[in-house]
Order: structure tokens, then sequence, then C-alpha cells
């Protein structure tokens, strides 16, 4: 069966090396915390994804989803490193809103990591996720931005990436996160 050449871009536009950085912006941009923003894109995105190239460039990684679930464990321990460090740093910042939606992501990323222990979580959908509820709640997008969702889904169900409730627990636990206070 051949694969429509959209599936494969969809899947790519939605890397979590692509969207996590987004997100970050989208945050800082809220408080237009400029230079703080550039201290933790260092720390929580910049670090870990030179990380990620030497895990992909030593073949340590099979593939750039990082698509076996066991793979990707050195990977989250440095992005929750590098995520733990940039908290340590907005604590000590001016921004108690930077600093709690901050602890939020990291919160998140914590219970992906904890729920990847037995089930592969798409990071892809809950990256997309994430960046649709910043756009919508922030920035006053439409809720039809929501409609990506879906679409990012069953490009990595198509893709064969993931099954229906990974991808399910992709979006379902940035929902939570965001939605319940």
């Amino acid at each position: 069966m051949k694969l429509h050449p959209l599936t494969k871009l969809v899947s790519q536009l939605s890397h979590p090396v692509l969207i996590f950085p987004v997100c970050i912006i989208l945050l800082f941009g809220v408080e237009q915390a400029w230079v703080p923003l550039v201290v933790v894109l260092g720390l929580s995105f910049g670090l870990p994804f030179l990380f990620f190239l030497w895990l992909f460039f030593s073949k340590k990684i099979s593939d750039f989803d990082v698509s076996q679930r066991k793979q990707r464990y050195p990977l989250y321990a440095f992005c929750l490193l590098g995520m733990m460090t940039s908290l340590a740093f907005l604590y000590f910042s001016e921004s108690t809103f930077l600093f709690y939606e901050f602890l939020r992501l990291l919160l998140l990323a914590v219970v992906i990591v904890c729920v990847n222990f037995k089930i592969k979580v798409s990071v892809h959908t809950a990256m997309v996720s994430i960046l649709t509820i910043l756009l919508v709640g922030y920035y006053e997008w439409s809720p039809w931005i929501f409609l990506i969702i879906p679409i990012v889904a069953a490009s990595r169900l198509i893709l064969k990436r993931h099954s229906w409730l990974e991808v399910a627990l992709g979006v379902l636990l940035p929902f939570l996160f965001y939605f319940i206070r």
C-alpha cells in the first residue's frame, strides 16, 4: 500500500523537535520575557536536541522518531533534566506566570515519561495538543485549530508509528493538564 505523501509530511511537521521550541516561544511571548526565553530554550531544548543528535548519529536510536520505546529513556531523562534546570532558573526570575506554566509542562512531561514505561505515548500528538491549547488559550486563535490534532493522530496511525491508545493518550494527557486546574 502506497502512503499518501501528505501523511509523512504531516508527521514530519508535527515532530516534537519542531513543535516543542514553538510552544516555549509562545509561552514566553505571553509575557514578552525574551531574555529568559533564550536561557530556557537553551536548557530545555538546545542541549537536549544536541544530545538527541548525538544519539541519532551514533546509532543509539534507530530512527528520527525514536520509535522503539526503550530507546526513548535516555533522551527523556536528558530532556527532563533540562526542563528541571529551566524551572530552577525560572524560580529565581521575576515571572510567577512562566514558572507555574513551565512547572505544568514539566509535570506533564514526567507523566508522559512514566506512562511510557508501559505504553509508548505519541509525543507528536501530545506536542500538537499543547500547541493548539496555547494558541487558543493565550493567543485567542479559533478553536478550529484543534482540528490539527486528529490530522496528526491519523498520520501517526497510518504510518503505523502508534496504536489508537498511544495516540489517544498523547491527546488526552495534555488536555487533562491544561483544563483541570
